[in-house]
């Protein structure tokens, strides 16, 4: 729990339907936070994490810390947050878990041809003051993203925290202490170039190899 003086609030802020992921909405509901007369000099820090919903919308998920007796409105309704519904709670429970829960609900979730938008940040971690659960939390933040087979071998080598935190490579797999190492579990099959399921000279459809045809959806380019 936190320190004397603090309090930690967990704060939801959600897309209303129709309205559409920005890469500038958390940045800007953040900026307002700080510059908040009432609110802003009482911000010790926090830290979000981004959840997709069933139906592939994006929302966030923070953990405010406050000085003790600084309130926090709804954003919503203070004009913060003018991109949907939010929700305010103190939380009893350390923020470790809090948000931990969310981002690894968010990572291992995104079934049925659901993905991250390309550019959206999954978390992050800020502490405008010194304070105990600072660096933990942010540790934790960022060792729960990784794979298992990475943070494995990050534990095994270095342990946590790590002297230097693995970094995702564009077009895959990780750059750590000088290499870049890619998952050991490698797909048996991976479909060809061009439409699945299409075979032969003429094109006709048929089975894929290794089972029946499927289909899905891709990542945003």
């Amino acid at each position: 729990m936190p320190g004397r003086g603090v309090w930690v609030v967990g704060v939801t802020l959600t897309y209303r339907p129709g309205q559409e992921w920005s890469p500038g909405d958390i940045s800007g509901f953040l900026a307002r936070l700080r510059g908040d007369r009432s609110v802003g000099r009482g911000v010790v820090g926090y830290a979000w994490v981004a959840e997709l919903q069933r139906r592939g919308a994006v929302h966030y998920h923070l953990a405010v810390v406050l000085d003790r007796g600084v309130k926090l409105p709804k954003p919503d309704q203070a004009g913060w947050w003018p991109h949907g519904m939010t929700r305010v709670q103190a939380l009893h429970q350390s923020p470790h878990g809090y948000l931990l829960k969310y981002l690894q609900k968010g990572t291992q979730s995104g079934g049925a041809g659901l993905h991250y938008p390309k550019g959206l940040r999954v978390y992050a971690v800020v502490w405008r003051r010194a304070h105990p659960q600072g660096a933990p939390l942010a540790h934790r933040l960022r060792w729960s993203v990784l794979p298992k087979w990475l943070l494995d071998r990050v534990l095994l080598q270095e342990g946590l925290p790590p002297v230097q935190w693995p970094m995702r490579v564009p077009g895959g797999g990780w750059w750590w202490r000088g290499a870049v190492l890619r998952s050991p579990w490698v797909p048996l099959w991976r479909p060809p170039p061009g439409p699945l399921g299409r075979s032969g000279p003429g094109g006709s459809p048929g089975p894929s190899p290794g089972g029946p045809e499927r289909s899905g959806g891709g990542r945003s380019p």
